[in-house]
Parts: structure tokens; C-alpha cells; sequence
């Protein structure tokens, strides 16, 4: 049934954000004067939560790659890559456990907000496929551009696609309600940014995370942060406040002037190696601190804070083979050595680990990723 959106985003927006107000999002004190992104001193008080269940399967999650420019580009295919069932056999024999799916579910909506039921059957189609290859999958909300206003969308009014978040999260989880909760993880929003504020973002989560729990109650869910996934913007989010099946994502690809070097829309030039023993340990505190900081803002009865899960991170193919392969080792490194799991950006494309003309993994690429066993 089709909803009068402009009024009905107005107020469900003004609502949820009064009802998030009293929980607040003042950061917690930093718990180490060496890390590169310091907390704020103001600090309030949260019950320590149990998660023990979105522990275990961050744990499950383990070693990730993301199946990228599939199911999220404007349609599978157009932007070079349409998922193969032989790709899901191919990545678990590699050594990972997962793969993160990212799905564009927004432009997929007829004139009764309804998703496609073709599309929703490719992508139970794709998660099977996954499931049946032993692989568990994160399955995202991926270039939601006519609620962020990006890639040239900002002509869309934001308050009319507010209310679309809760009404396509609501059809999802019904239809995937039958996969075992082992299996398949929901992924809110991928790299809420742009016109979708900390305030917006945490309506989005506090109007959707209740609809999702009517039809999947034990599912793990995963909570991205604003300025594109990026770190510091932990000190932003709010989570309902006894919501403890949940892991929290953060995108990670600093320096940008390597990992994005040879990218258009950057002018950033090529040539930038990494990997001297100054950078490799700057990145080696960053993601310690990560750890050392995450109970302060989301406490937890064994002391480690909310499970993080570096849903992100990549380099692209302009980057020389050694300098990749040395970033690419030191994040999955120091993601394990800190409990984090972790999924590659991408598998095949452009920040690819596989070689789609050639189908064979890059061996560099692969052995930082998954190191042979010694």
C-alpha cells in the first residue's frame, strides 16, 4: 500500500529523533594518549550490554570478500560483473568464510513500494548459492543514493525516501526470514553519509531494527557509521538500547592517496608504495586503538565493547603488486590480532583478488589475504 511520504517522513523522522535524544551520543573518554583517533573527555553512562551471540558470529565471519559492482550496480551486470554460482566454490576453497553481498534494493521498488519480486528471487538465488558453498554472507543496503543524495540524486527530496528504509528492511527480513540465522547476516545501510546525518541515521536504525526483529529475532546485525564508515565517526552512533545482537562496521582505506591512487574522480597520482616500517605501524596502533576504544562506546559485560567488523578495505590495481599485498597483509593482521573480522573489497573488479580473463586468484593478493598455512 502506497503512503503518504513527504507528511509520514516528517513525522516518523521528528519522532525517532526525539526518542534518541535522552540515550545521546557523547563520546567516551580515549583509552590511549598514543592513538591516532582520540575521543572526546565527555563521556555518559550505558548499560553494559551481553554480546555473546554477535560475538560468536563475528567470529563465524572470520575472513570475508565483498562480491562488489554485482547486485549493487543499477542493474547486475552493468557495471562488469554478474555473479557466477562457480564463484562461491571458488572463494571457499581460497580459505575464506563469507562473502559481504552488496545489494541495491532502492531503484528495484514499483509505484506501491513493493521490491521486484524477481530481484528478491536472484538474490535468495545468490545467498543459496553462497549458503550451499559453505560460505555465510553479509547482505547489505548498498547505494541507497535517493535517500543520501549522491550519484546525482539530490534532486529527490530526502524526507521522501525516509520511510522507504523501515518498508523495504520489513519485506527483506520477511523473505529471508527462512535462512538459519548461522548463515546470513543484515547489513542496515552501507556508508550513510552525505545528506544522511548521525541524527538521520540513528532514526533510520531505531525505525527499521524493530521492524527486521518482528520476523528474524535471532538474526546478528550490522551497524555502519556515517562519513562513508569512517572510524571517528563512532562517537556518532546510537544503538536501541537493548539491541546486543549486533556488529558494528567501519571502512578503512588510508591512506586514500595510495588506495585510491589512479582513480578519476581523485586525481590522485600513481606511484605511491607502502609498507616502511613507520606506516606499518602506524596502521598496526590505529586498528589497536579501535579495540582499546570500543567498550567506551558500546560497553559490554566482558569488556571488549561491541564485535567490529572491517567491512571494507581495498587498493586498487594502479598500486604496484608489492606495496598492495603489504597493505592488504598488514589490515588482515591487525584486524585478527584485535578480534575483528573482515571482508576484501573486491573480489573481481577494479580492486579485484581474482583475475576474471584469467580465473586465478593474483597469488600476491591471496596469499596477504589468506596466508598459506606454514
Amino acid at each position: 500500500m502506497r503512503i503518504p511520504l513527504i507528511s509520514s517522513a516528517l513525522l516518523t523522522l521528528g519522532v525517532l529523533l526525539l526518542s534518541c535524544g535522552d540515550r545521546g551520543v557523547s563520546p567516551p573518554p580515549s583509552q590511549s594518549s598514543s592513538s591516532t583517533t582520540q575521543a572526546s573527555s565527555a563521556s555518559i553512562a550505558k548499560t553494559p550490554l551481553d554480546y555473546t551471540q554477535a560475538r560468536a558470529m563475528n567470529a563465524k565471519l572470520g575472513r570475508g570478500i565483498n562480491l562488489g559492482n554485482c547486485l549493487d550496480g543499477t542493474q547486475e551486470g552493468t557495471w562488469g560483473c554478474t555473479i557466477e554460482a562457480a564463484y562461491m566454490g571458488i572463494i571457499k576453497r581460497a580459505g575464506f568464510n563469507h562473502v559481504r553481498l552488496p545489494v541495491r534494493w532502492s531503484n528495484k521498488l514499483d509505484v506501491d513500494n513493493n521490491i521486484d519480486p524477481a530481484f528478491m528471487a536472484r538474490v535468495k538465488e545468490v545467498v543459496t548459492q553462497a549458503n550451499d558453498s559453505g560460505l555465510l554472507v553479509v547482505m547489505d543496503m548498498h547505494h541507497f543514493d535517493e535517500l543520501t543524495g549522491r550519484d546525482n540524486k539530490d534532486y529527490i527530496p530526502m524526507e521522501s525516501q525516509i520511510p522507504l528504509f523501515p518498508i523495504m528492511w520489513g519485506q527483506i527480513a520477511t523473505q529471508f526470514a527462512g535462512f538459519s540465522n548461522d548463515s546470513l547476516v543484515f547489513e542496515l545501510l552501507n556508508e550513510p553519509a552525505e545528506r544522511v546525518t548521525a541524527e538521520i541515521h540513528n532514526s533510520l536504525l531505531a525505525a527499521a531494527i524493530p521492524v527486521i526483529r518482528t520476523t528474524n529475532p535471532g538474526r546478528t546485525l550490522v551497524a555502519g557509521l556515517t562519513s562513508l564508515g569512517k572510524w571517528p565517526a563512532v562517537k556518532d552512533l546510537v544503538l536501541p538500547a537493548t539491541e546486543n545482537n549486533i556488529i558494528v562496521t567501519v571502512h578503512y582505506y588510508d591512506p586514500y592517496t595510495f588506495t585510491h591512487q589512479g582513480y578519476p574522480d581523485t586525481g590522485n597520482p600513481t606511484g605511491v608504495a607502502w609498507g616502511t616500517a613507520n606506516e606499518q605501524k602506524g596502521l598496526a596502533d590505529y586498528f589497536e586503538n579501535m579495540a582499546l576504544q570500543i567498550n567506551g562506546y558500546f560497553p559490554s559485560l566482558d569488556g571488549k565493547g561491541v564485535p567490529l567488523y572491517i567491512g571494507e578495505f581495498g587498493v586498487l590495481n594502479e598500486a604496484d603488486m608489492t606495496s598492495r599485498a603489504n597493505w592488504i597483509d598488514a589490515v588482515a593482521r591487525n584486524s585478527e590480532l584485535n578480534e575483528f573480522s573482515w571482508a576484501y573489497w573486491e573480489f573481481n573488479q577494479g580492486f579485484g583478488a581474482y583475475d576474471p580473463y584469467g580465473k586465478a586468484w593474483y597469488p600476491q593478493m591471496l596469499n596477504a589475504l589468506i596466508p598459506p598455512a606454514p
